[in-house]
């Protein structure tokens, strides 16, 4: 994955977790940037399957990355 051109949907949303945390609804406008119509529906089965890859966590309404996956991709 390059950060700097991310070409899914995934990716975009974990370059800009990689920035600082983000609200479901702010990931849904970078979502909406790749395709308009875009779903929250949508959005929220890639969150939950990053999620459960430990790539993604919630806090509250906040998403961040994962301080786990940070480090293993460190690695």
């Amino acid at each position: 994955m390059d950060p700097a051109n991310p070409k899914t949907i995934e990716e975009s949303l974990i370059a800009r977790l990689a920035k600082k945390g983000a609200t479901g609804e702010e990931l849904l406008g970078i979502a909406r940037n790749h395709k308009s119509t875009f779903t929250k529906q949508a959005l929220y089965h890639i969150l939950r399957q990053l999620t459960e890859q430990e790539i993604v966590v919630k806090h509250g309404k906040q998403f961040s990355l994962s301080h786990l996956w940070i480090t293993r991709m460190s690695d």
